[in-house]
């Protein structure tokens, strides 16, 4: 919050020399978290538009070695042929001055306009091709994300895999449309994540296909669940998966420490936030925040696409 005790962002995480709430804050700002927010709540997922433009900032060595008007903003890198940027006249190498009326200071601006933008009106953006100033209005189209239709198809319930940390579906023909270069027809897509309930930390990426746990093949999210259950603590875990089109091997541990650290969880949230009782911090007590519940991961939608900008917070 500001002084006025009007809301500016959402906290995400603090960098901090001390290990205690002092330092540098890092959150995201309340026009996204409100964009979000209102979208989820009416389409049950986040929508945005693109436009098949890519850009960059621009530094001094690039706005040199380019001749570029200017060795401070935005340049577009890549202008896709048959994408909306390019059909209203957009090229590579325009460096873009103003977007929707605001001006282009940096990539992360860019970004925000184009994230914030609503998809029934056409997008303005001025830019300077060498000393020339043009003016183009892009229609926009909106963005398809992969993940987001993957989450949709998703059980919370059924398709939580504890052990794993990972809400997954059975690769079946719905989800096939979506994956078109997968490389073999079984699997169990991975369409969610929850870092902290997993107790191995298997480096798992939404969108990843695991075909294997253990050499033992992977067909279906109950045959993972099962196989996951017949896991010991300090076991060895290693799971064969699929990501963006190539194969990749995970190897990870069950820990044993992870799991009595989350046994705790549950206690110490009734002990300390229900009856009130007030206790002496300890260094086997200190791991448990309960600021995490209050962001978006923790509220269900980590998988939403929204830019994350820093901004400073005074403590």
């Amino acid at each position: 919050m500001d002084v006025t005790g009007a809301i500016v962002g959402l906290n995400t995480f603090i960098l901090s020399s001390s290990g205690g709430s002092q330092g540098l804050g890092f959150a995201i700002p309340a026009p996204i978290v409100n964009f979000v927010y209102q979208s989820l709540r009416k389409y049950g997922h986040v929508r945005h538009i693109e436009i098949g433009a890519f850009a960059q900032t621009i530094t001094p060595t690039l706005a040199d070695g380019l001749g570029l008007a200017q060795n401070w903003g935005v340049v577009l890198a890549d202008v896709e042929p048959n994408g909306a940027a390019y059909a209203a006249g957009l090229r590579p190498g325009d460096v873009v001055v103003n977007m929707d009326g605001h001006h282009m200071l940096g990539l992360p601006g860019f970004a925000v306009t184009l994230y914030q933008h609503p998809i029934d009106q056409q997008l303005k953006i001025d830019v300077l091709r060498g000393t020339q100033r043009l003016s183009f209005n892009v229609a926009p189209i909106l963005a398809r994300d992969r993940i987001d239709e993957l989450a949709g198809v998703a059980n919370p319930v059924i398709s939580r895999i504890g052990m794993l940390g990972i809400l997954g579906v059975d690769f079946e023909s719905d989800v096939r449309s979506l994956l078109p270069d997968a490389r073999l027809d079984t699997g169990v897509v991975v369409v969610g994540l929850d870092r902290e309930s997993n107790l191995v930390d298997t480096g798992l990426e939404t969108g990843d296909i695991i075909h294997a746990l253990n050499r033992m093949p992977i067909a279906s999210v109950e045959q993972l669940r099962s196989a996951a259950a017949q896991l010991k603590p300090d076991d060895s875990v290693v799971l064969h998966i699929e990501r963006e089109d190539s194969s990749n091997i995970l190897p990870s541990k069950w820990s044993s420490a992870r799991l009595a650290a989350k046994r705790r969880i549950p206690w110490r949230i009734q002990t300390q936030f229900e009856k009130r009782i007030p206790r002496k911090r300890s260094p086997q007590r200190t791991a448990f925040s309960p600021t995490r519940c209050f962001t978006l991961r923790r509220c269900g939608i980590q998988n939403a696409s929204y830019p994350t900008v820093p901004i400073w917070v005074r403590f």
